[in-house]
């Protein structure tokens, strides 16, 4: 039941950044980590380069525990 919600941020972050915004912070990111090893944190700082609006915030803070992140 968890990993369900999980399946949803995703979509859920493509509808509070827009859609061009999602994928040039996708392409950048593919760019960027290609063939590389990302962490959750490189991921979260390009959509933030992107959107660092109030509401991707809440987004992320919804789905991902503060804990997993690096300082």
């Amino acid at each position: 039941m968890a990993y369900e919600l999980g399946m949803d941020f995703p979509a859920v972050l493509k509808v509070a950044m827009g859609e061009t915004k999602f994928f040039d912070a996708l392409h950048d990111y593919y760019q960027t980590y290609y063939l590389k090893q990302a962490t959750t944190q490189d991921f979260l700082n390009i959509i933030r380069k992107y959107d660092n609006s109030k509401k991707v915030n809440n987004v992320i803070n919804k789905f991902i525990d503060p804990k997993y992140l690096s300082e």
